[in-house]
């Protein structure tokens, strides 16, 4: 009976018009519902993958950077990294009054920095070297 479509017999069983209609509003109801479900869930994802992107792109840009302001020129330390064999060494860049220097190793116990080309020098009285070694307390 729920079947037929034919409106000739709709019209003479009452019962079977409305329990058609009923059972169309409550699937459309269902469909609707999933749709809000739908909806909702694809806005939570949307919101966690925008929160996921934010910190991926937020988080690199929050590098390590730490100045001495005392000092004309300014010192500020871009990059840092402790040896882990020989604690006192630390692979460090530096700018030196906005002007960046290649990556150099500071030996804190020697009071020497390996350049890039493989040269030691000693560190100068008030340069990165010393601002390196102070920084981290030994």
């Amino acid at each position: 009976w729920c079947g037929r479509s034919d409106p000739v017999d709709a019209a003479q069983s009452g019962n079977t018009v409305h329990f058609q209609s009923q059972s169309l509003s409550s699937a459309a109801l269902m469909v609707i519902l999933s749709l809000v479900i739908n909806k909702v869930a694809m806005a939570k994802a949307i919101a966690l993958l925008s929160l996921l992107l934010w910190l991926a792109i937020a988080a690199p840009a929050q590098a390590f950077s730490r100045c001495q302001k005392q000092t004309e020129p300014e010192i500020c330390i871009l990059s840092l990294k402790r040896s882990a064999k020989y604690y006192w060494q630390y692979r460090a860049e530096v700018s030196i009054g906005g002007v960046k220097r290649p990556v150099e190793i500071y030996d804190c116990r020697r009071r020497m920095r390996t350049r890039s080309d493989g040269e030691t020098v000693s560190f100068q009285a008030d340069g990165p070297g010393s601002f390196i070694c102070s920084f981290f307390k030994q």
